[in-house]
């Protein structure tokens, strides 16, 4: 494992931790005693309001989230355990849906980024 150490997630709440390499894209197995999954994806409004750091910082996560999903979808398919598979799926489905919204909150940024140049352009000086 590396020992760098990066600076958390920012407004996100996460701590600084260390990165575990290949480690990262793996989840843990969840006990009996955890809480079920109940968390939602990221509204679009609610991404307007970040910043692109914490744009990128917050696709990294889901990115590794996915990863980790879809190597755990695809060993519980193999050893045809669908019972945990659903509520994967699920999580799997918010996961993407709030990478899509990322991807479209920065498109709106990037087209009223193109507007204001060409409006800055056309403006006599």
């Amino acid at each position: 494992p590396s020992k760098a150490v990066d600076a958390g997630v920012g407004g996100l709440g996460a701590p600084p931790r260390r990165h575990m390499g290949l480690g990262e894209f793996l989840l843990k197995t969840p006990k009996p005693s955890d809480p079920p999954f109940g968390g939602r994806g990221w509204m679009a409004s609610e991404l307007r309001r970040k910043s692109f750091e914490d744009l990128h910082r917050l696709w990294v996560v889901l990115y590794k989230e996915r990863n980790a999903l879809l190597t755990r979808l695809a060993r519980t398919t193999r050893v045809s355990a669908r019972v945990q598979s659903n509520e994967e799926r699920a999580k799997l489905a918010k996961v993407r849906k709030s990478m899509s919204r990322i991807k479209g909150v920065l498109g709106e940024r990037r087209a009223a980024y193109k507007e204001a140049r060409r409006a800055a352009a056309e403006t006599p000086e």
